[in-house]
């Protein structure tokens, strides 16, 4: 998946993060396996899905079904890499990237995560999180 995870916004109420990438990169996957995870550490939340394409919401088997039916309270935006889409990263371009999540390694500022381990990337989350609550 080629994309970015931000914190968008450290001085709202709440955090904000977006995921970006292009189409068939694995963004609802990645999100599916992330949101019961999030939700289990009692974290609610909402989501904002953008599409260029005409569609139905809520359909069984569309995006936002899946990310309805895996914990979502309201429909999140976060960037990734997968080398066989032959996209380029957009971080270079973007200084408000916070990481990368590839299925391979890269030697990148920012941090990149594996893909194939969500619960390692709910945790860089849950950090992020935790310090901008604390201001650390």
């Amino acid at each position: 998946m080629t994309g970015k995870s931000t914190m968008t916004d450290i001085t709202a109420p709440f955090p904000v993060i977006g995921f970006a990438a292009c189409s068939g990169t694995g963004k609802t996957t990645l999100l599916t396996q992330l949101l019961p995870l999030l939700s289990a550490h009692g974290l609610r939340v909402g989501m904002i899905k953008h599409s260029h394409h005409d569609f139905e919401i809520d359909k069984p088997g569309k995006d936002s079904y899946r990310l309805r039916e895996a914990g979502a309270q309201q429909l999140l935006i976060a960037s990734l890499h997968r080398a066989a889409t032959g996209k380029p990263l957009l971080h270079p371009d973007d200084s408000s990237i916070i990481a990368i999540a590839s299925d391979e390694p890269l030697n990148t500022t920012p941090p990149c995560l594996n893909l194939n381990q969500p619960e390692a990337i709910a945790g860089f989350i849950l950090e992020m999180m935790t310090s901008h609550r604390t201001g650390t």
